[in-house]
């Protein structure tokens, strides 16, 4: 009887690693740096120059703003130097300054906003296309697993699991390094 049981758990552990070992094996996995296949593509070149372009106009607009306060600055410290501004009008041009002043910051600090949208704007397509030929290459190379490497979270790999190329070759662009 002892045997039998003895037997008969060999068999179930045998059997339960050779099943282990089969879900292992039938796991395919591969790696790709999605932000050199971003830096492929040459709509991001196009992005960048539109995202570079939007970032000079709002430059530009602060630059107009500034030269104002300055000017405004030096017209105040003039006139009250020459005595030519009463009470009145120093409270007046002073409060012109500040509100000026919190206008400019307030210009800045949504600049930076604004040009994060238009790079998500813009970048979103892109994304989307690299996400789309990701799972195509999945589907057609039986992958269970993509990782990005961009992201640092791989350790090792072995350059035969690097899907770029294959990726490249989806979205029409040139596979030379």
């Amino acid at each position: 009887m002892k045997k039998l049981l003895l037997s008969f758990a060999v068999i179930a552990i045998t059997a339960f690693t050779f099943k282990a070992n089969a879900q292992i094996k039938a796991y395919k996995l591969a790696y790709v740096n999605s932000l050199e296949l971003l830096n492929a593509m040459p709509e991001k070149k196009v992005a960048d120059d539109e995202i570079e372009k939007y970032g000079n106009s709002l430059y530009a607009s602060l630059e107009k703003m500034y030269t104002e306060y300055q000017k405004k600055i030096q017209d105040y410290q003039k006139a009250a130097q020459d005595g030519k501004l009463s009470d009145i009008d120093q409270e007046f041009k002073a409060k012109e300054i500040q509100d000026l002043e919190k206008r400019i910051q307030d210009f800045q600090d949504g600049a930076d906003d604004k040009v994060a949208k238009k790079r998500q704007t813009l970048y979103q397509p892109l994304v989307d296309k690299i996400n789309k030929a990701i799972e195509e290459v999945a589907k057609e190379g039986g992958y269970t697993y993509i990782f990005d490497s961009s992201a640092g979270s791989i350790l090792h790999a072995d350059e035969s699991e690097n899907i770029i190329n294959t990726l490249k070759t989806k979205l029409g662009l040139s596979t030379t390094k």
